[in-house]
């Protein structure tokens, strides 16, 4: 009887930690913008980034874009893998970009025009192929909160998400 209680309770104790590796529930990143349900799981040969991103609190200018860029560092802290990004535009910069079809340095990003005042959310997934050094890597946040591109570096700043170590986790 005391060995089934200590399995059930060491079943329980790991469940728990697998949820916790697996899902964070919020951060704020930048204007109010929250991301939810982050989730980074291996699946097979591929790499899966889960972000729900809630922007009911984002007020955007006619002319303002923001750029969220989700990328991958190995353990030593260099920066590995890019995902797709996400560019949320005002009024102006939404037509600027369907007639462009591009922006400067975010030439396959997934594009949302903001509509300020009503409430909307994004589904972002990204698939990358995996890799080795993926085993123990950091989803880190790149946030260019003008739209200017990558190099702009006094209008961006980074945030660490979430940290994956599949040797705890592993969905295979």
């Amino acid at each position: 009887m005391k060995k089934n209680y200590l399995c059930w309770m060491l079943f329980l104790l790991v469940l728990s930690l697998t949820n916790e590796i697996n899902a964070q529930d919020t951060i704020t990143l930048s204007r109010n913008v929250r991301a939810e349900n982050i989730i980074i799981e291996r699946y097979d040969d591929k790499m899966v980034i889960s972000i729900h991103l809630k922007l009911d609190d984002l007020k955007l200018q006619s002319n303002q874009s923001i750029v969220f860029t989700p990328y991958l560092r190995d353990v030593n802290g260099v920066v590995k893998e890019m995902a797709q990004s996400i560019m949320i535009n005002g009024r102006k910069q939404h037509i600027f970009y369907l007639r462009n079809k591009q922006k400067a340095g975010y030439v396959n990003s997934l594009e949302v025009y903001r509509k300020n005042g009503k409430p909307q959310s994004i589904e972002y997934t990204s698939t990358l192929i995996y890799q080795p050094w993926m085993d123990t890597c950091t989803l880190n946040v790149f946030e260019d909160l003008c739209g200017c591109g990558l190099s702009d570096r006094l209008n961006s700043r980074e945030l660490v998400v979430f940290h994956f170590n599949s040797t705890l986790v592993n969905n295979e």
